[in-house]
């Protein structure tokens, strides 16, 4: 739950401001990032996901902290490079890159421009050869098989991204053709949100084994790894965290495979995370403008909900489930009831929880949702009723 301190400061700025807000922790990430850099080896690079959250002090404070980044569109180029962050710290990735987004990543000379089907790889080549430039990519490869986020072990299950990992002796046969790109690297993400720290070993053996059969069919040594991630964080009651010290060890281990040591060895390994690395650092902090009854249910109305924070409306949930709750109030009730909170929208998804226990509320109150540091602002329908978007503050 909530610190005195944090509830004071949230107080004070509710205050200040007439609609819902963002309130962002940004010692919280860097304890984060201190907990992965004591685990893992100073040698494995962590790229942080733009698409999680790109406030520009939050892609500042993971620079500063060692980060490189993953972006993947030409406005998150533009926010990377305006940052600070170098072009040979920014991965570009992403199934639908414009003919403008990479001749741009080309121009500025990313790190890694990842390529996600045939045709964009001869698309490269194209462009390339226009601008006079030998381009070093990586290669997202779709694996034949992986671990789901529910643990179920998948085979041969199609996606939009990346190449599939049986198209490998095709992409190496259309790779012997470029003059003017060269396959230098794989990048493999499978699922997000992985809370098994076994799953995520397993899905980082299979990212593995995928990179070795590339690296053999191409007869180069691949220079980078990208095991993607998908590091996941409890939002709900009942989930365990991730065993952090579990994975770095699965990791370390892995590393120690003679294939790994004798044909990987001078290759870069990296993991790519966003949620995991600002989620628990992020709260949405809307108010209590009405409460009311309805055929038995509590309702409090709330300025602020799906507009302005989709994730908690249960996007991208099978089954709804409310994230963690506070509530700051001037006059604390003792009692509780279960209330229903709901949106300002006129929309019957815009519930931010249902039947959840709370004091009783009154118009006025602040209602806090956790983990909303990730997917929280940039993954809302800000465009929806017009309604004005959240503020953003950070401490």
């Amino acid at each position: 739950m909530m610190s005195t301190e944090l509830q004071a400061e949230i107080a004070t700025l509710a205050s200040q401001t007439e609609g819902p807000f963002y309130f962002y922790s940004l010692s919280g990430i860097q304890q984060t990032w201190q907990r992965l850099r004591e685990r893992f080896p100073s040698d494995l690079e962590i790229l942080y996901s733009a698409k999680a959250n790109s406030h520009p002090e939050i892609l500042k404070t993971l620079l500063t902290l060692g980060a490189a980044v993953d972006v993947a569109s030409l406005g998150e180029l533009n926010a990377a490079r305006d940052a600070g962050f170098t072009a040979k710290r920014i991965e570009f990735t992403g199934p639908g890159k414009t003919p403008s987004e990479l001749r741009a990543a080309i121009e500025v000379g990313v790190d890694t421009l990842v390529v996600e089907s045939i045709q964009e790889l001869e698309l490269i080549e194209s462009i390339a050869s226009q601008l006079g430039k030998l381009v070093s990519v990586s290669l997202r490869i779709h694996p034949a098989r992986y671990i789901t986020n529910s643990g179920r072990l998948l085979e041969g299950e199609p996606s939009q991204f990346g190449i599939d990992e049986d198209l490998l002796p095709t992409v190496a046969a259309i790779h012997k053709s470029c003059q003017h790109v060269q396959i230098r690297g794989t990048h493999t993400h499978s699922q997000s949100n992985v809370l098994s720290a076994d799953d995520v070993i397993q899905n980082f053996t299979f990212a593995l084994e995928a990179a070795l059969r590339l690296q053999r069919l191409l007869g180069v040594k691949l220079e980078t790894v990208n095991l993607g991630g998908g590091f996941g964080i409890p939002y709900f009651d009942g989930h365990a965290p991730l065993d952090l010290t579990r994975v770095g060890d699965g990791f370390d281990a892995l590393k120690r495979r003679t294939d790994m040591q004798s044909e990987l060895a001078s290759a870069r390994f990296r993991i790519e995370l966003g949620r995991y690395l600002v989620a628990e650092s992020g709260f949405f902090v809307t108010k209590v403008l009405y409460t009311k009854e309805s055929q038995g249910k509590h309702y409090a109305i709330l300025n602020g909900g799906f507009t302005q924070c989709q994730l908690a409306c249960g996007a991208g949930q099978v089954i709804r489930r409310n994230f963690q709750i506070s509530v700051i109030q001037k006059t604390v009730s003792a009692n509780t009831r279960r209330t229903q909170l709901a949106g300002p929208s006129c929309y019957s998804q815009d519930i931010i929880a249902s039947d959840v226990g709370l004091p009783t509320l009154s118009p006025g109150d602040l209602v806090c949702v956790h983990n909303v540091g990730a997917y929280g602002y940039s993954f809302s329908p800000v465009g929806f009723l017009r309604q004005a978007p959240a503020a953003e503050y950070l401490v």
